[in-house]
């Protein structure tokens, strides 16, 4: 009697699972923190504090895992976010999407996990509250020229204060603090 080749579903021995690999996404200095977030949501379902944070990671780092798991998963993830599309929030045009790769998890890594990057706090440096003064202040001498409490060349001199404090607080960065970030520092890799 010949045994039948063919086995029913969920009746076979699978082995042990292979090694779980890491998607991998690359910093540039083009795509938007929006874009970055929203393509998170998008392929990863997260939470958008944790987008963020794992935006500040590869911002700050230049890299950072953002996923693990089996290889046929990691591959999916990662052409997720290649097909994202182009950059609308970005100022300058950018239609090449996020640079993601996948690399095996090394068991220095196993630790770093999405749960990882939720504990990191992001603070923003002691320049920020500076340009909020700024802000604040030429926004005061603003409204006081419209009530004629100060002359009008005041007014103008605090549209100018407010707009500095406006700009110089979308160049400053958040700066993450605590030791999270250690964890996350990805082995070396050639960078050409």
């Amino acid at each position: 009697m010949d045994e039948n080749p063919y086995q029913s579903p969920g009746s076979y021995q699978s082995g042990p699972p292979g090694p779980p690999y890491a998607v991998v996404v690359l910093n540039d200095d083009l795509h938007t923190f929006a874009y970055v977030i929203e393509t998170f949501i998008q392929v990863f379902g997260y939470a958008p504090d944790t987008c963020y944070r794992l935006a500040t990671a590869i911002h700050t780092q230049g890299r950072a895992i953002v996923w693990s798991g089996p290889i046929e998963d990691a591959q999916q993830k990662r052409d997720q976010i290649l097909w994202a599309g182009a950059d609308l929030y970005a100022s300058l045009k950018v239609e090449f999407p996020l640079k993601a790769v996948i690399e095996p998890l090394v068991a220095a890594d196993a630790e770093v996990t999405v749960d990882a990057v939720k504990s990191v706090k992001v603070q923003r440096p002691a320049t920020h509250t500076f340009c909020r003064v700024l802000w604040w202040g030429g926004s005061a001498l603003i409204l006081a020229s419209w009530v004629d409490a100060v002359t009008p060349t005041v007014g103008w001199i605090g549209f100018a204060v407010a707009g500095v404090g406006w700009l110089l607080s979308r160049t400053i960065q958040p700066q993450p603090i605590g030791q999270t970030f250690d964890q996350l520092e990805p082995p070396p890799y050639d960078r050409t």
